[in-house]
C-alpha cells in the first residue's frame, strides 16, 4: 500500500496490482489505516465516526473500498492506531484503547492470559505487553503508573516467572510523586 498527499493536503491510498498502483478511492479523512490484513487487499483500519458511537477497529477491502467486520468497538473511547499483531500469523490479536488509563484489549486467549498474569504480578501498576519472541512464549512487559516510572520485565511463559530487565528511572521515588486524579464532564 502507498499513501500520497497532494499540494492541497488531500490523501489517496493506492494498492499494488499486477505491477501497477491503483487508487483505492478510500476516504482517508474518514478512516485511518492501521495495519495490513491477512487476506488479499485487506487492511485493518480505524473506521469512520458514527453518530453516538466511538470509532471502531475494522476490516477494509481495498479492492472494493467496502468496510467489513468490526473487530472491536469500545463503549466509550475511539480505538487507537496501535494494534498488536501475532508475530507468527500476523493476525490482529489486540488493540490499545486510550482511556483515562490506557489499556490493551486482547482478542487472543493466550495474550489475555499473559495480560492477566501481568496484572496480578504488578498490582497498582499498568502492565502492558510490549513485545514477544517469534514463538510467543517470552514477553517483554512494561509497567508504569502515575507515580511509577517505566520498568521492563521479561516474562517466560514456560517457567511462569517475571525477571527484571530495566528500571528506566530508578531515581523516581513513587512516594514523592502526586497521584493523577481524573474526572469526566459533559461538554455541550
Amino acid at each position: 500500500f502507498l499513501v500520497t498527499v497532494d499540494v492541497d493536503g488531500k490523501m489517496d491510498l493506492y494498492r499494488r496490482d499486477n505491477g501497477r498502483w491503483i487508487n483505492t478511492h478510500v476516504d482517508l479523512d474518514e478512516i485511518s489505516p492501521v495495519a495490513i490484513g491477512t487476506a488479499p487487499g485487506e487492511m485493518i483500519v480505524v473506521g469512520p465516526a458514527a453518530p453516538g458511537l466511538p470509532r471502531a477497529l475494522q476490516r477494509l477491502d481495498t479492492i472494493t473500498g467496502k468496510l467489513g467486520e468490526v473487530i472491536y468497538r469500545d463503549s466509550k473511547y475511539d480505538c487507537s492506531l496501535n494494534v498488536f499483531l501475532s508475530r507468527s500469523t500476523m493476525e490482529v490479536v489486540g488493540v490499545s484503547v486510550p482511556t483515562t488509563r490506557p489499556r490493551d484489549v486482547w482478542f487472543d486467549v493466550r495474550m489475555k492470559q499473559v495480560q492477566e498474569l501481568a496484572d496480578r504480578q504488578f498490582p497498582g501498576l499498568n502492565p502492558r505487553i510490549v513485545s514477544s519472541d517469534i514463538k510467543e512464549s517470552r514477553f517483554l512487559i512494561g509497567t508504569s503508573s502515575d507515580r511509577h516510572g517505566d520498568t521492563y520485565h521479561l516474562f517466560d511463559q514456560e517457567t511462569g516467572k517475571f525477571r527484571l530487565i530495566k528500571n528506566v528511572v530508578p531515581w523516581f521515588d513513587p512516594a514523592r510523586m502526586a497521584p493523577t486524579r481524573t474526572f469526566e464532564y459533559k461538554a455541550r
